[in-house]
This record gives structure tokens, sequence and C-alpha cells, in this order.
């Protein structure tokens, strides 16, 4: 699991919220160690929600 790699977002519940704070968290995600694969991660789960690899999860699908 992503977590277990050092994830900044690990126990921060705002990333798992709506996707409303996604201007605020988006710089901790681009420093992250895990973003890479955070972003696979969030395009091959298609999660229901929350903000992945710094955009909000139905927005990843098109990231590299």
């Amino acid at each position: 699991m992503i977590e277990r790699h050092g994830a900044n977002c690990t126990g921060d519940p705002r990333f798992t919220a709506d996707g409303t704070h996604v201007n605020e968290l988006k710089p901790i995600c681009e420093t992250c160690p895990v973003q890479p694969e955070c972003c696979q991660y969030a395009r091959k789960a298609t999660p229901t929600g929350g903000i992945w690899a710094g955009q909000r999860h139905h927005t990843t699908k098109g990231t590299p």
C-alpha cells in the first residue's frame, strides 16, 4: 500500500474527503516520494473519492 512507502498524505483525512481541498493539498503531493505510484493506482483502481497524486480522483485518468 502507498502509505507504507512514505506517502506525504498518510493520516491526513483531507486527502480522503470529497476533494474540495485540492488546491491546498496539491503542493503536498508535488513533493511526495510516491506521487507516480499514487497516480498509477488512481488510474487503475478508479477510487470513488479523495485526492490522488494532487488531483481529484476523476481527473487522474488522463495524466501520464
